[in-house]
């Protein structure tokens, strides 16, 4: 199979539709060699700031799914950044 950049999965997965809640893309990472992140930051109902990371995996045939069971959306990044972390340890 195919290895795909970060941005590849994500945007195979989720197209070039923005995330409501959060807009704002940070960065994109790996999580392993077939699955993919995205963080990204914006403003809840309530204005606060809040971040999202969003997670798609790579299948057969080369096609990306949504992984809606590992993204989430948090009050700040270093809990962003903590699920990354956890999810990398969950998936390697």
């Amino acid at each position: 199979m195919k290895t795909y950049r970060a941005r590849e999965i994500i945007k195979k997965a989720y197209g070039t539709s923005k995330n409501m809640m959060t807009p704002h893309v940070l960065k994109y990472g790996k999580i392993n060699k077939d699955m993919a992140y995205e963080l990204s930051y914006g403003r809840g109902f309530s204005r606060a700031r809040m971040y999202g990371v969003s997670v798609a995996k790579m299948v057969k045939g080369g096609k990306a799914i949504r992984s809606y069971e590992d993204s989430e959306s948090f009050s700040s990044k270093a809990k962003a950044m903590n699920h990354i972390d956890y999810l990398k340890s969950k998936y390697n």
